[in-house]
């Protein structure tokens, strides 16, 4: 994964669509195999020290919390 991520052309692309694809698909494969796409955290958001939000993120509500 970092090696992909590090040997970008110019550090933002890779050399084609093609290799794009490849990578990206790398990338999907990884976060199944590394359980990241299984997530179950709480995440608070602090301004100043006061709590102002917290948020329970799991796989049941992976993109849909505000």
């Amino acid at each position: 994964m970092k090696y992909l991520l590090n040997n970008r052309k110019n550090a933002t692309y890779w050399n084609s669509t093609r290799d794009t694809a490849l990578c990206v698909e790398a990338f999907a494969d990884y976060i199944k195999a590394s359980g990241e796409d299984k997530p179950d955290m709480t995440v608070r958001i602090l301004i100043d020290g006061k709590n102002v939000k917290e948020v329970k993120i799991n796989s049941d509500r992976y993109l849909q919390f505000r």
